[in-house]
C-alpha cells in the first residue's frame, strides 16, 4: 500500500462509527420502542445473565 493510500485508511471512521451517528440521530419515541422491543426480546432469550466476551479478549 502506498504512503498516501495508509493514510487515507488512517483517516477513514469505522463503518460501526456511521451506524452508531444514525442511531443518534433517531427521535425519542422511536429509541424508546426500539429499547423496549430489545429488552424484551433479551428477556424472552433468557440472555440478561449471559457473560459478553469480544472476540479479540483472550479471557
Amino acid at each position: 500500500m502506498t504512503a498516501k493510500g495508509r493514510r487515507l485508511v488512517e483517516r477513514t471512521p469505522n463503518p460501526i462509527q456511521g451506524k452508531m451517528f444514525e442511531i443518534r440521530s433517531l427521535k425519542k419515541e422511536v429509541w424508546d420502542s426500539t429499547y423496549a422491543s430489545l429488552k424484551k426480546a433479551v428477556g424472552i432469550m433468557e440472555f440478561e445473565n449471559v457473560k459478553v466476551t469480544f472476540f479479540f479478549d483472550q479471557e
